[in-house]
């Protein structure tokens, strides 16, 4: 007696792959081996189960960035998200240091991919001394500067 042969439905076979589910999930959803899954590929596409995958992971890829962008016209956090992703946004963080004439600041500078920090200390006028903490050339690619203000050590 021959075993019972294994139905594939290609309409759902293209949806599973455009949720981007790998050869193991879809071959877990019709209950078959890898190889069934492949020879069903060769003989309904022509084609192996990778290049079959990555045209129709393609098609979900752009349902989904619809679905993100649609989104982004009701949801901030969206909007922000997308802008971030394709148009090189960033949060970015306002520093101030107050004080008095001669302030002197402490310039924690953390590095992630060390995980280590440096310290550095910078005296002057306020301005001099948040225009030194905001400026990204006195750190190393992703590091954070911080400015911490110390009392000035030689009061009035």
């Amino acid at each position: 007696m021959s075993r019972k042969a294994i139905q594939i439905d290609k309409e759902q076979f293209e949806d599973l792959l455009e949720l981007q589910c790998t050869k193991e999930d879809v071959a877990g959803f019709f209950h078959c081996s890898h190889d069934t899954i492949e020879r069903w590929c060769r003989k309904t596409y022509g084609d192996t189960f990778t290049h079959v995958y990555d045209d129709f992971r393609s098609i979900g890829r752009v349902s989904l960035r619809r679905t993100q962008f649609a989104m982004a016209q009701t949801n901030a956090q969206m909007a922000i998200h997308l802008g971030k992703q394709y148009l090189g946004q960033t949060d970015k963080t306002e520093m101030k240091v107050s004080g008095v004439h001669g302030t002197v600041s402490k310039v924690i500078i953390y590095d992630p991919e060390t995980k280590k920090t440096t310290e550095e200390r910078v005296s002057g006028d306020p301005e001099d001394v948040s225009a030194y903490c905001a400026d990204p050339e006195h750190y190393d690619g992703d590091q954070v500067g911080i400015c911490l203000p110390e009392k000035d050590p030689d009061p009035e």
